[in-house]
């Protein structure tokens, strides 16, 4: 699936994996579309559509409240665009989400780490995500 949409958006056909992309995300029930709707959010990302990259990660956020993937990827598109308090947000979500609060994660840590977080397993002073 993944090559497929890459094809398409190599060869100027976006729409029609775009199209494709969301009939796919469409028929799978909530909570089950993750990767389907990562993959989405990426095309849009790909397409200069960061806004509702975003929409997606938050619906897919929204769905499935016990992974934390959408919620990562949300927070690495936040971090890109500058969001640095919505950064630390985030990553305590996606810890809290993994049921590591608290305590090291090698994989938020490192997420952490890339931005500069050194405090990425303190709680944020405000709890106002954007999800």
């Amino acid at each position: 699936m993944q090559m497929w949409v890459l094809v398409d958006l190599q060869q100027g056909r976006s729409s029609e994996a775009t199209v494709w992309l969301q009939k796919k995300f469409q028929a799978l029930p909530a909570g089950k579309r993750t990767l389907v709707g990562l993959l989405m959010a990426d095309l849009k990302i790909q397409q200069g559509r960061q806004d509702q990259a975003a929409v997606f990660y938050r619906q897919l956020a929204a769905e499935t409240t016990g992974d934390a993937l959408s919620v990562l990827a949300l927070e690495m598109l936040r971090g890109e665009q500058g969001h640095t308090h919505d950064i630390q947000v985030l990553l305590h979500e996606a810890r809290r989400r993994r049921g590591l609060e608290g305590v090291e994660d090698p994989l938020i840590d490192a997420v952490g780490a890339r931005w500069g977080l050194q405090a990425s397993r303190q709680r944020p002073t405000h709890l106002t995500s954007k999800l």
